[in-house]
Parts: structure tokens; C-alpha cells; sequence
């Protein structure tokens, strides 16, 4: 049954890299969920395998429970321990198989799948809008970009945290801080949107409809105060970089999503040691494994 005036919540689990925990965070997630909620998944990506050339420890599966649906694939139905109800067949090959939407008949561990491209994503979680409350998305690793594919979209940021990797990690999170405070000017979206050029410039404003990308700063108007531009997933430039930019320029998004928080998975370094890189403003955002000793934002 379809509710004409449903709008579910979407969800996204992104990640700073490969195996830094998204899968086990949405295991917590719907974890506080009950068979009677009306809960969908889906992977964008192709990281829901077992394991891959690229890191032989197997993928944590996903808890799913009685009655929620999600997208597998035909070549994973094995892996499911109960019975399953098909309820559609995709007309996409991926990693081996068909994709399939799945409900369950009792509680399962699950393995997801992606459908393909982000087009194809898109068209059938606005689908799924229309009758589930919440949809969360297991993102690829590292990948932001399909988050603008819903202006209502959510999303939490998975880092994996070793003494190795602090400084990449601090100056990811000092990028995402940075782009939270750009104000919004949706009264542009329409212009940009209908642009059949990547870039023009009307009076003292450069109107950007793709990326923020470091070869596009070269062609950039010098004269020009403002840059108005999608999302924060089109500034294809580094922290301090993004920074000079906000300085010399006023910078405007059409579309703002809301960001539940950081999910900081800790190994060989305290909270302490962590959070003396941040104050404490963002520091209130880090939601830390085991993730019941912190309230989710």
C-alpha cells in the first residue's frame, strides 16, 4: 500500500575508509528498531561482500529483522538462514547475480547488495519513500556524493581512528566543520539546477551547477564576491585550501543535509588523545564505539 502523503527518512552511513565500522554502526542503529517499524536498506557500492582482494576479514552481515525489507543479491540468498519473501526482482547485474528486494519471514543476519549506479539507487529509494519510515544506505567507503541525491537526506561519518591516520582524519573532520557553517540560499536552486553550463557568472556572483574542483579555481572570476554552488559534496578541494576560498569569496549552498554526527572507532589511542585535536564544540559531535556510552545526537 502506497501513503500518498508519506516522505520517509533517509539515512546514510558513510565512511572515511574501508572496514572502519559502517556496517557494525547500523547494526547499532537498527538495533533500536522493532519488526512492527517499517525499516528498508540498501548498499551503495560493492563493499557488502564477504571479504575482497583488497582485505581478506570478512564483512559483518547485517541484523535484519522480521518484516523489514532490503536489496540483496541473487548470488547471496544462500547466506540467508530463513525463510524470505522476493518481493521484487531488479533488472540489474551486479557482483554476480540479480539484485532483489527481500522480506524477511523471522530475524536474520543478511548480506546487502548495491543495484548499480547512483540513477538507479535514486529511483527506487524515492520509490521506497512513499512507504517505509526510515531508509538507511551502507555507503562505499569514502563516498559523499550520492547524499545530494536526496535534499532531505541524513547522514553519519564512520572513521576508523589509528596514531597512523590522526592527521588525515583531523583534517577530514576540520573540512566537514568548515562547510556546516555556509549558509544556505535555496532561492538559487532552480537557477542552477536549469544551468546547461558547469559555470557562469551573473554580476558580482559565480554560479557553479558541478564540482569546486582545484582546476576550476584557475578560471574563477577574480572580481566576483560570491560562489553560490550545490552541496558540500561538490568541494572537491582540501580543508585550508576551502578555507582561502571562504575568505576571499562568500560562499552559498542550495542544499543542506542534516549530519547526525562523527563515528569514531578508537584503536591504539585514548579518547583523551583524540579529542585534544578538536575543541569542544566538535567534540561533542564524536560518537564513540561501544556506542552506548555516548547518546547519539
Amino acid at each position: 500500500m502506497v501513503f500518498n502523503n508519506h516522505k520517509g527518512k533517509v539515512v546514510f552511513i558513510t565512511g572515511f575508509q574501508k572496514n572502519c565500522g559502517k556496517t557494525t554502526f547500523l547494526n547499532y542503529l537498527l538495533s533500536k528498531y522493532t519488526s512492527k517499524d517499517k525499516i528498508f536498506c540498501a548498499s551503495i557500492g560493492v563493499d557488502a561482500v564477504k571479504s575482497d582482494f583488497l582485505n581478506p576479514v570478512p564483512k559483518p552481515l547485517l541484523k535484519m529483522k522480521k518484516n523489514w525489507q532490503f536489496i540483496t543479491n541473487t548470488a547471496f540468498l544462500k547466506y540467508i538462514s530463513t525463510s524470505y519473501e522476493i518481493v521484487d526482482l531488479l533488472d540489474f547485474d551486479v557482483m554476480g547475480g540479480k539484485s532483489v528486494v527481500i522480506s524477511l519471514k523471522s530475524d536474520s543476519s543478511v548480506m546487502l547488495s548495491s543495484v548499480g549506479t547512483n540513477s538507479q539507487i535514486f529511483d527506487i529509494i524515492n520509490q521506497k519513500k512513499n512507504i517505509f519510515d526510515n531508509i538507511f544506505i551502507d555507503g562505499a567507503f569514502d563516498r559523499i556524493t550520492q547524499i545530494s541525491s536526496f535534499s532531505d537526506g541524513e547522514f553519519y561519518y564512520v572513521f576508523k581512528v589509528e596514531p597512523s591516520n590522526i592527521e588525515a582524519v583531523k583534517e577530514k573532520i576540520n573540512f566537514f566543520e568548515s562547510v556546516m557553517d555556509v549558509e544556505i540560499s535555496k532561492e538559487n536552486m532552480d537557477f542552477i539546477e536549469s544551468m546547461k553550463e558547469d559555470y557562469t557568472v551573473y554580476n558580482d556572483t559565480i554560479f557553479l551547477k558541478g564540482a569546486l574542483t582545484y582546476s576550476k579555481l584557475q578560471s574563477l572570476d577574480k572580481n566576483a564576491k560570491k560562489i553560490i554552488l550545490s552541496d558540500f559534496t561538490k568541494v572537491f578541494l582540501n580543508f585550508n585550501d576551502f578555507i582561502k576560498i571562504k575568505r576571499k569569496y562568500r560562499i552559498f549552498f542550495i542544499k543542506k543535509f542534516k549530519f547526525c554526527g562523527y563515528v569514531i572507532n578508537l584503536y591504539d589511542i585514548s579518547i583523551d588523545q583524540f579529542e585534544k585535536n578538536f575543541d569542544k564544540k566538535t567534540a561533542q559531535r564524536f560518537i564513540y564505539n561501544p556506542y552506548e556510552y555516548r547518546e547519539i545526537l
